[in-house]
């Protein structure tokens, strides 16, 4: 967790959130998360260990929006021909590939 630092940190208590500025170092990667006031103040309760248990946090909220971002799906039409080959569409979806061609 020493990677991930928290340079900033804004609670807005009108809209019951914490916004947290972060940066990766080891991934040059810098970003604001917003979190509930609520996640917040559970996290930095209890015994000692209350930043590490924010760092998890924003993380975990970091790789689900990112997640959010990864498409389904992705189709590519292309249409190419050489000779008597036409390839009509190719389509990839979750590591695999479907190419409909007609000779």
């Amino acid at each position: 967790m020493d990677n991930l630092l928290i340079t900033n940190y804004k609670p807005d208590y009108t809209n019951n959130i914490m916004t947290i500025s972060i940066q990766i170092n080891t991934l040059g990667i810098s970003s604001q998360v917003s979190i509930t006031m609520d996640e917040f103040n559970k996290a930095i309760s209890g015994n000692a260990g209350g930043v590490d248990r924010v760092k998890v946090k924003v993380l975990n909220t970091l790789i689900d929006g990112l997640k959010a971002l990864r498409p389904d799906s992705t189709t590519t039409t292309t249409e190419l021909s050489k000779g008597t080959l036409s390839i009509d569409s190719v389509k990839t979806t979750d590591n695999s590939v479907t190419i409909n061609a007609e000779a």
